[in-house]
Protein backbone atom coordinates (compact mmCIF):
# COMPACT_ATOMS: atom_id res chain seq x y z
CA UNK A 1 0.00 0.00 0.00
CA UNK A 2 2.81 2.35 0.50
CA UNK A 3 4.40 1.83 -2.51
CA UNK A 4 1.14 2.21 -3.84
CA UNK A 5 0.29 5.48 -2.46
CA UNK A 6 4.00 6.82 -3.71
CA UNK A 7 3.67 5.68 -7.17
CA UNK A 8 0.56 7.46 -8.06
CA UNK A 9 1.22 10.34 -7.67
CA UNK A 10 -1.77 11.50 -5.64
CA UNK A 11 -0.70 14.31 -2.58
CA UNK A 12 -0.79 12.29 0.46
CA UNK A 13 -3.16 14.95 1.87
CA UNK A 14 -5.88 14.05 -0.55
CA UNK A 15 -5.93 10.53 1.40
CA UNK A 16 -7.16 9.45 4.24
CA UNK A 17 -5.35 6.75 6.32
CA UNK A 18 -5.98 4.50 8.99
CA UNK A 19 -4.64 1.95 10.78
CA UNK A 20 -4.94 -0.06 13.64
CA UNK A 21 -2.49 -1.59 16.72
CA UNK A 22 -3.06 -4.89 18.97
CA UNK A 23 -3.73 -4.06 22.45
CA UNK A 24 -0.05 -5.66 23.76
CA UNK A 25 1.16 -2.30 26.11
CA UNK A 26 2.64 0.70 25.92
CA UNK A 27 6.26 0.12 24.63
CA UNK A 28 4.85 -2.68 21.76
CA UNK A 29 2.03 0.12 20.70
CA UNK A 30 4.82 2.77 20.08
CA UNK A 31 7.03 -0.09 18.64
CA UNK A 32 3.91 -1.10 16.20
CA UNK A 33 3.64 2.14 15.23
CA UNK A 34 7.08 2.49 13.97
CA UNK A 35 6.19 -0.42 11.68
CA UNK A 36 3.14 0.83 10.57
CA UNK A 37 4.76 4.34 9.45
CA UNK A 38 7.73 2.50 8.00
CA UNK A 39 5.57 -0.27 6.00
CA UNK A 40 3.09 2.85 4.42
CA UNK A 41 6.56 5.13 3.87
CA UNK A 42 4.12 7.60 5.73
CA UNK A 43 4.90 10.24 8.75
CA UNK A 44 1.66 9.99 10.50
CA UNK A 45 -1.34 8.17 9.51
CA UNK A 46 -4.99 10.12 9.78
CA UNK A 47 -6.68 7.76 12.39
CA UNK A 48 -5.23 5.25 14.49
CA UNK A 49 -7.32 2.50 16.31
CA UNK A 50 -6.76 0.08 19.05
CA UNK A 51 -7.96 -3.16 17.44
CA UNK A 52 -9.88 -4.87 20.14
CA UNK A 53 -10.54 -4.22 23.86
CA UNK A 54 -8.55 -7.76 25.02
CA UNK A 55 -6.50 -10.60 24.51
CA UNK A 56 -3.32 -9.00 24.48
CA UNK A 57 -0.19 -11.23 23.48
CA UNK A 58 2.88 -11.59 26.04
CA UNK A 59 3.80 -8.06 26.79
CA UNK A 60 6.54 -6.21 28.36
CA UNK A 61 4.23 -3.71 29.52
CA UNK A 62 3.70 -4.37 33.95
CA UNK A 63 -0.34 -3.09 33.38
CA UNK A 64 -0.92 -5.71 30.59
CA UNK A 65 0.60 -8.59 32.74
CA UNK A 66 -2.32 -9.00 35.42
CA UNK A 67 -5.43 -10.57 36.26
CA UNK A 68 -6.73 -11.92 32.87
CA UNK A 69 -10.13 -11.86 33.46
CA UNK A 70 -9.64 -7.87 32.74
CA UNK A 71 -8.04 -6.16 30.71
CA UNK A 72 -8.84 -2.62 32.29
CA UNK A 73 -5.19 -1.76 33.39
CA UNK A 74 -3.78 -2.25 29.76
CA UNK A 75 -6.66 -0.62 27.56
CA UNK A 76 -5.46 2.14 29.66
CA UNK A 77 -1.92 1.96 29.44
CA UNK A 78 -1.73 1.58 25.08
CA UNK A 79 -4.50 4.57 24.91
CA UNK A 80 -1.92 6.75 26.79
CA UNK A 81 0.62 5.31 24.14
CA UNK A 82 -1.71 6.88 21.54
CA UNK A 83 -2.40 10.16 23.49
CA UNK A 84 1.69 10.46 23.46
CA UNK A 85 1.54 9.67 19.45
CA UNK A 86 -0.98 12.08 18.64
CA UNK A 87 1.23 14.54 21.01
CA UNK A 88 4.02 13.29 18.83
CA UNK A 89 2.19 14.14 15.46
CA UNK A 90 2.43 10.51 14.19
CA UNK A 91 -1.35 10.10 14.35
CA UNK A 92 -4.19 13.80 13.42
CA UNK A 93 -6.54 11.08 15.50
CA UNK A 94 -7.25 8.33 17.84
CA UNK A 95 -9.68 5.81 18.77
CA UNK A 96 -11.07 2.52 19.11
CA UNK A 97 -12.41 -0.48 17.77
CA UNK A 98 -15.09 -2.99 18.90
CA UNK A 99 -14.96 -1.34 22.44
CA UNK A 100 -18.72 -1.40 24.05
CA UNK A 101 -19.55 0.95 26.71
CA UNK A 102 -17.78 -0.38 29.44
CA UNK A 103 -14.17 -0.50 27.71
CA UNK A 104 -14.73 2.91 26.71
CA UNK A 105 -15.91 3.96 30.15
CA UNK A 106 -12.41 2.59 30.92
CA UNK A 107 -10.80 5.30 28.87
CA UNK A 108 -12.46 8.15 29.57
CA UNK A 109 -12.34 7.52 33.28
CA UNK A 110 -8.52 8.73 32.52
CA UNK A 111 -10.22 12.51 32.25
CA UNK A 112 -7.80 13.12 29.17
CA UNK A 113 -8.74 12.52 25.54
CA UNK A 114 -11.71 10.84 24.28
CA UNK A 115 -11.35 8.75 21.66
CA UNK A 116 -12.53 10.29 18.65
CA UNK A 117 -13.65 6.90 16.90
CA UNK A 118 -15.76 3.49 17.61
CA UNK A 119 -15.78 1.26 14.65
CA UNK A 120 -17.92 -1.38 15.28
CA UNK A 121 -19.94 -3.67 13.48
CA UNK A 122 -23.69 -2.84 12.79
CA UNK A 123 -26.15 -3.75 10.36
CA UNK A 124 -29.78 -5.00 9.96
CA UNK A 125 -28.99 -7.93 12.09
CA UNK A 126 -26.69 -6.83 14.13
CA UNK A 127 -27.25 -2.97 15.30
CA UNK A 128 -26.09 -1.67 19.14
CA UNK A 129 -28.80 1.19 19.58
CA UNK A 130 -27.67 1.93 23.02
CA UNK A 131 -23.98 1.62 22.70
CA UNK A 132 -24.74 4.50 19.02
CA UNK A 133 -26.28 6.62 22.11
CA UNK A 134 -23.69 6.62 24.25
CA UNK A 135 -20.78 7.20 21.73
CA UNK A 136 -23.34 10.39 20.59
CA UNK A 137 -23.37 11.50 24.14
CA UNK A 138 -19.77 11.26 24.44
CA UNK A 139 -18.95 13.20 21.05
CA UNK A 140 -17.57 9.83 19.57
CA UNK A 141 -18.13 9.54 16.44
CA UNK A 142 -19.78 6.26 14.97
CA UNK A 143 -17.91 4.47 12.79
CA UNK A 144 -19.78 1.05 11.50
CA UNK A 145 -17.79 -1.81 9.54
CA UNK A 146 -19.61 -5.02 7.46
CA UNK A 147 -22.03 -2.46 6.93
CA UNK A 148 -23.70 -4.87 4.20
CA UNK A 149 -23.11 -8.07 6.61
CA UNK A 150 -20.24 -9.05 4.68
CA UNK A 151 -22.37 -10.79 1.72
CA UNK A 152 -19.26 -12.28 0.05
CA UNK A 153 -19.33 -14.87 2.74
CA UNK A 154 -21.41 -14.70 5.84
CA UNK A 155 -24.17 -15.99 4.50
CA UNK A 156 -22.38 -19.59 3.87
CA UNK A 157 -20.12 -19.19 6.97
CA UNK A 158 -22.89 -18.23 9.07
CA UNK A 159 -26.13 -20.25 7.61
CA UNK A 160 -27.79 -17.06 7.14
CA UNK A 161 -31.01 -17.59 4.57
CA UNK A 162 -29.49 -15.65 1.96
CA UNK A 163 -28.13 -11.97 2.25
CA UNK A 164 -29.41 -9.23 4.13
CA UNK A 165 -29.04 -7.31 0.71
CA UNK A 166 -31.95 -9.82 -0.98
CA UNK A 167 -34.18 -9.63 1.90
CA UNK A 168 -37.80 -8.47 0.88
CA UNK A 169 -37.81 -5.50 3.35
CA UNK A 170 -34.34 -4.18 2.02
CA UNK A 171 -35.02 -4.61 -1.95
CA UNK A 172 -39.35 -3.56 -1.89
CA UNK A 173 -37.25 0.17 0.05
CA UNK A 174 -34.77 0.16 -2.50
CA UNK A 175 -36.94 -0.29 -5.19
CA UNK A 176 -39.26 2.27 -4.24
CA UNK A 177 -36.11 5.19 -3.97
CA UNK A 178 -34.73 3.22 -7.60
CA UNK A 179 -31.22 2.14 -5.55
CA UNK A 180 -29.50 -0.53 -4.62
CA UNK A 181 -30.13 -2.89 -1.98
CA UNK A 182 -26.30 -1.66 -0.32
CA UNK A 183 -27.16 2.22 -0.78
CA UNK A 184 -30.33 1.57 0.78
CA UNK A 185 -28.70 -0.34 3.63
CA UNK A 186 -26.55 2.91 4.11
CA UNK A 187 -28.59 5.20 4.01
CA UNK A 188 -30.51 3.85 7.21
CA UNK A 189 -26.96 4.34 9.02
CA UNK A 190 -26.16 7.54 7.77
CA UNK A 191 -29.43 8.82 8.80
CA UNK A 192 -28.67 7.61 12.34
CA UNK A 193 -25.67 9.44 12.42
CA UNK A 194 -23.13 6.63 11.65
CA UNK A 195 -20.18 7.08 9.30
CA UNK A 196 -20.56 3.44 7.04
CA UNK A 197 -17.46 1.94 6.25
CA UNK A 198 -18.25 -0.80 3.43
CA UNK A 199 -15.94 -2.99 1.95
CA UNK A 200 -15.26 -3.87 -1.68
CA UNK A 201 -12.79 -4.69 -4.55
CA UNK A 202 -15.66 -3.91 -6.90
CA UNK A 203 -14.93 -0.56 -8.53
CA UNK A 204 -18.32 -0.29 -9.78
CA UNK A 205 -19.53 -0.91 -6.28
CA UNK A 206 -17.32 1.56 -4.76
CA UNK A 207 -18.95 4.02 -7.17
CA UNK A 208 -22.03 2.75 -6.14
CA UNK A 209 -21.22 3.04 -2.32
CA UNK A 210 -20.43 6.67 -2.35
CA UNK A 211 -24.15 7.83 -4.20
CA UNK A 212 -26.21 7.55 -1.42
CA UNK A 213 -26.42 11.11 -0.49
CA UNK A 214 -29.31 12.68 -2.86
CA UNK A 215 -31.98 10.79 -1.26
CA UNK A 216 -33.85 9.93 1.56
CA UNK A 217 -35.40 7.32 3.98
CA UNK A 218 -39.41 7.90 5.81
CA UNK A 219 -39.79 7.10 9.16
CA UNK A 220 -41.75 4.12 8.45
CA UNK A 221 -38.64 2.70 6.08
CA UNK A 222 -36.35 3.80 9.14
CA UNK A 223 -38.10 1.60 11.78
CA UNK A 224 -38.77 -1.56 9.19
CA UNK A 225 -35.05 -1.81 8.77
CA UNK A 226 -34.76 -1.53 11.97
CA UNK A 227 -37.20 -3.79 12.85
CA UNK A 228 -35.52 -6.80 10.37
CA UNK A 229 -36.05 -10.13 12.90
CA UNK A 230 -31.94 -11.71 12.61
CA UNK A 231 -31.16 -15.09 12.62
CA UNK A 232 -30.01 -16.89 15.40
CA UNK A 233 -26.29 -16.13 14.75
CA UNK A 234 -26.45 -12.61 14.01
CA UNK A 235 -23.23 -11.20 14.03
CA UNK A 236 -20.00 -11.41 11.43
CA UNK A 237 -17.63 -11.16 14.01
CA UNK A 238 -16.92 -11.88 17.77
CA UNK A 239 -18.88 -10.58 19.95
CA UNK A 240 -16.20 -8.32 22.19
CA UNK A 241 -19.32 -8.24 25.19
CA UNK A 242 -17.04 -11.33 26.30
CA UNK A 243 -14.07 -9.42 26.88
CA UNK A 244 -13.95 -7.57 30.56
Amino acid sequence: LGKAIKSSGIPISEIFMTSKISLEGYNETMSQMDTVLSDLQMDYVDLLLIHWPGTPSSSSDPACQGNPTTWLSCRQSVWRALEQLFKDGKAKAIGVSNFEKNHLEDLLMLKSMAPSVNQVEYHPYWHEDDLLSYCKSQNITFNSYSTLGCPDWAPSTHNWNGTILALPVIQSIAKAHQRSAGQDIQRWQWQQGIVVNPRTMNQDHMKENLNFFDFELSDDEMKQISSIKPPSNPKVCPDPHDIK
